[in-house]
């Protein structure tokens, strides 16, 4: 499901999958973040993963 949804740039709902602890959702969400420009914030949840104040 990870792998379709970052297909999709479907970047919100990889997030509800990373946050409900789908391991795989969370780098799938760092590529997704990359191919729509967001490579900061893609840096960020590889090197950190999700925290509180990420929105």
């Amino acid at each position: 499901m990870a792998d379709l949804l970052t297909k999709q740039g479907r970047v919100d709902e990889l997030r509800i999958r990373v946050e409900a602890g789908d391991g795989n959702a969370a780098n799938r969400l760092a590529d997704a973040l990359e191919r729509v420009g967001r490579v900061e914030e893609a840096k960020h949840v590889r090197r950190f993963g999700l925290t509180l104040d990420d929105d």
